[in-house]
């Protein structure tokens, strides 16, 4: 993996290139100069300072340039301190390129989940390349998980502040997964990449970005938590397919058809024990399927 450091301070860039060699083996780290004006060299991954490339604060010209200047290829783009104007990002225009935005100030650990998101999103991306055409099969009959029993009394710390990503990342379609319509008449339930199938097929204009949002969360097969106001919080573990939350049913309707209420809404990387960090927040869980379901079925028209 060829990654491409634009913007950055000589420090981190240091800092960057010990990170890469301890925890990052086969991956080659490159730094540039960079302006708003400057053009990035070819590469597999970017890290981008916002700041430092001319870009501290969202516009619609600096999001323009932004995405010409990374041609498509994934990036991780470090926004200052305190910043929320990337929040007003437009991820439709990103045409499904997959941006992962790292709020400063970060620890190690945040940034390398970053990194590891974005070039798990470029893996995915390049063998959805070479993936066949579907073809129609049986549905199968869904089976709820159990989720996992509780790892231990003992607490662990508070998750850390993580990456959280703003723009739909690349499904790979399998032939052994039945459409999205077919999914929803089986009884309840529908898995991640059934969810993922039924935002693509969306038209634009129809396409909520809260649900966005949470399919790009999913994509990366790794807890997260999303802060939906100052006391209720979603969790979701695509990995081991539960979800558990303690907001009304009637908040996620809400956010799920309102694009000027979800663009606020920030979903973080758990950095820990997701179950354990459910439990302490007293959050009822349940198994992922069906929630996916009630969300979809919760969209007019349906």
């Amino acid at each position: 993996m060829n990654m491409t450091l634009a913007g950055l301070t000589p420090r981190e860039e240091i800092a960057m290139g010990m990170l890469v060699g301890k925890t990052l083996p086969g991956w080659q780290c490159n730094a540039v100069a960079a302006g708003r004006n400057a053009p990035l060299p070819p590469s597999d991954l970017y890290v981008v300072d916002l700041a430092g490339s001319g870009w501290a604060r969202w516009t619609q010209a600096a999001q323009s340039e932004l995405l010409k200047a990374l041609g498509g290829v994934p990036a991780v783009l470090v926004v200052p301190a305190f910043d929320q104007s990337w929040l007003a990002f437009d991820e439709r225009q990103a045409d499904k390129q997959p941006l992962v935005f790292l709020h400063k100030p970060y620890g190690t650990e945040e940034m390398q989940a970053a990194l590891q998101g974005a070039a798990q999103a470029q893996a995915r991306r390049a063998a959805s390349v070479a993936v066949p055409v579907p073809v129609p099969v049986p549905v199968p009959v869904p089976v709820k998980l159990p989720l996992k029993p509780p790892a231990s009394a003992q607490e662990s710390g508070p998750v850390e502040q993580a990456a959280y990503v703003l723009s739909a990342l690349p499904v790979v379609t399998s032939p052994s997964i039945p459409e999205p319509a077919a999914a929803l008449e089986a009884g309840g339930t529908m898995t991640t990449e059934q969810f993922q199938a039924w935002l693509d097929a969306l038209p634009p204009t129809e396409s909520p970005l809260f649900l966005r949002k949470l399919g790009t969360m999913l994509a990366l097969h790794q807890a997260f938590e999303v802060r939906l106001s100052v006391v209720n919080r979603l969790i979701c573990d695509p990995a081991d397919q539960w979800a558990a939350s303690n907001a009304p049913a009637s908040t996620l309707v809400r956010l799920s058809h309102s694009d000027a209420l979800a663009v606020a809404i920030e979903m973080d990387v758990i950095d820990g024990d997701a179950l354990r960090r459910a439990q302490r927040l007293d959050l009822s869980s349940e198994p992922l399927g069906p929630f996916l379901w009630r969300l979809v079925q919760s969209q007019p028209g349906k």
